[in-house]
């Protein structure tokens, strides 16, 4: 009947005395001692390993978010002042006033989809020259 069947980790508590042992029952054994789910060693690393992916992607977005904020304003104007503009009026889209942010990223994604047009018709127009020189069937 002595047999242990609680978590063998002693956490820290907010009155006196400051630690104790953890009071859940154990669920896995790791390098002889028993461990609750919350105590586990290989889920503390995996939420840890989680928490600090989480973390890296979080600030990663947040560098590219400061670069488009940074860079907008710049892009915006080149994009106003190319040979063809991409749009007329930047700066409202229907109803709604834009922040440089949204409309350089609007101009980006208009001119991305202008070039893939542009492609598309070089393609078939190709297409259709080398089907009439007969060099390829229709």
């Amino acid at each position: 009947m002595g047999e242990h069947l609680e978590c063998s980790k002693t956490v820290r508590g907010s009155h006196w005395p400051a630690t104790h042992p953890c009071r859940k029952p154990y669920k896995v054994t790791r390098d002889g001692k028993d461990y609750c789910a919350i105590h586990d060693p290989a889920r503390v690393r995996a939420r840890f390993e989680l928490r600090e992916k989480a973390m890296m992607e979080g600030q990663a977005r947040a560098a590219k978010q400061f670069q488009l904020e940074r860079a907008a304003p710049t892009l915006l104007q080149a994009l106003r002042d190319a040979p063809e503009p991409v749009l007329p009026e930047m700066g409202t889209w229907g109803d709604k006033e834009l922040s440089a942010v949204d409309a350089a990223k609007l101009a980006c994604e208009l001119h991305n989809y202008a070039l893939h047009c542009a492609e598309w018709y070089r393609t078939v127009r190709q297409q259709a020259i080398d089907a009439a020189e007969g060099k390829v069937k229709p």
